[in-house]
């Protein structure tokens, strides 16, 4: 299981495609902080809070002014804010849930999001912008059974966007000797890079090692995410 990470918001703002917008008064334009939020799931948390959200944050402008609106996932995958637009209708926006992807890595899900206007009675769509979410998560295959055969190593995770990412391999959960170093390749917007590698060092022993993921060619575990495995005599 992956040991999560602090989820910090990423200031590069994308608008990522707009919804036909219906002829009322305005047209909202809604520009998210990023194009990827991620959950993380702890098992260690108490029951209730293994799961957490990156919030969705961003902007909306071009609403009425001093007008009410909502925010919200369509068809529920992502929860919803209600708010007013200032003079210029423009307004600031978080969403603290959304459809959780599982704990296994994914290169994305797209999430919609529109916007409704309580104009004269009505409630029009004015607005609509497609995001991803993903999980921090790592996983290694279990086969091929031998430990000197390649297998695939996925991760994902919004702290590691845009950036080349290398696995490292420790002995147990503490080492800090680097045994082996592999090269996942550049990860998309939501950190996702996947990569076939021989995870077991060329000289390996029986017993526990982990593997740690993070950016750049130097092992940094407060910045990793790990995956613990055994090497065992007959399978790995």
């Amino acid at each position: 299981m992956p040991r999560p990470l602090s989820l910090a918001t990423i200031p590069a703002a994308a608008i990522l495609g707009l919804a036909a917008i219906p002829a009322t008064g305005s047209a909202a334009t809604i520009a998210p902080s990023a194009p990827c939020y991620a959950t993380s799931y702890d098992q260690n948390r108490p029951s209730g809070e293994r799961l957490q959200w990156q919030p969705m944050t961003g902007t909306i402008s071009g609403g009425t002014p001093g007008g009410r609106f909502q925010i919200y996932g369509v068809g529920g995958k992502a929860g919803s804010q209600v708010g007013t637009f200032d003079a210029a209708g423009n307004a600031p926006y978080t969403i603290t849930s959304y459809s959780n992807p599982g704990i296994s890595p994914s290169a994305g899900r797209t999430v919609r999001l529109e916007v409704t206007e309580f104009v004269n009675g009505t409630s029009p769509v004015t607005g609509a912008v497609d995001v991803k979410v993903t999980t921090l998560a790592v996983d290694v295959a279990s086969r091929p059974s031998s430990p000197l055969r390649k297998r695939v190593v996925r991760v994902s995770g919004t702290p590691f966007a845009g950036q080349q990412l290398y696995g490292f391999v420790v002995r147990g959960q503490k080492g800090s000797r680097v045994l082996k170093r592999i090269s996942l390749g550049r990860a998309n917007a939501c950190g996702y890079a996947r990569t076939r590698a021989v995870v077991a060092p060329s000289r390996y022993r029986t017993g526990t090692y982990s593997l740690y993921i993070n950016p750049g060619k130097k092992l940094n575990k407060s910045t990793a995410v790990g995956y613990s495995f055994r090497i065992t005599r007959r399978y790995f």
